[in-house]
């Protein structure tokens, strides 16, 4: 289907007035035929994927270490603090063991995402204690309140689907067996 475009009085089918506005027809199946032509000219990113998850991986789990598990190692040196109350207020039974598998689990599992090293269990760990830690704390405030776990929740799950990447301990590791 052809349309006619008209641009300024006395223009030509076809060029262009001095405002930019062209006339002339417009095919409409055509239009999106340059785009279309860019895009599969425009060089590939498919080889880059490595990067990207390393990305991943060293920004979440430094945010998790950072955030998360580093002042909650802090006060459960200090003696529990706010953390152990919170936990013990959950109900856990063993309430400082739980405490404590928590930190521990955010601190050495961030860690060992950062450095791609036993990443999908490690991943899955960190993915864990965010996911029931946003879910006890954050649950009765709804979407809003879980929204920040659940995103780390989901990154970290992604990433253990995926594995750890080119750039990783564990390929290291790999490579040499």
């Amino acid at each position: 289907m052809m349309e006619e475009r008209s641009g300024a009085p006395g223009a030509q089918a076809g060029s262009a007035s001095k405002d930019g506005k062209i006339s002339g027809p417009v095919d409409r199946k055509r239009s999106g035929h340059g785009i279309r032509r860019f895009l599969r000219s425009a060089p590939s990113l498919d080889g880059l994927w490595p990067l990207g998850i390393l990305l991943l991986r060293i920004y979440f789990g430094a945010a998790i270490f950072i955030a998360h598990g580093w002042p909650k190692l802090l006060e459960m040196l200090a003696g529990g603090g706010p953390f152990l109350n919170l936990v013990k207020s959950l109900g856990f039974p063993l309430p400082g063991l739980f405490a404590w598998l928590a930190v521990l689990g955010q601190v050495v599992g961030s860690l060992l995402v950062m450095l791609g090293l036993w990443t999908r269990p490690a991943a899955l760990t960190v993915a864990s204690t965010i996911f029931f830690g946003a879910a006890a704390v954050h649950g009765p405030e709804g979407f809003r309140g879980l929204e920040l776990g659940f995103a780390y929740t989901v990154v970290l799950v992604a990433i253990a689907i995926t594995g750890p990447g080119r750039f990783s301990v564990d390929r290291q590791i790999n490579k040499g067996s």
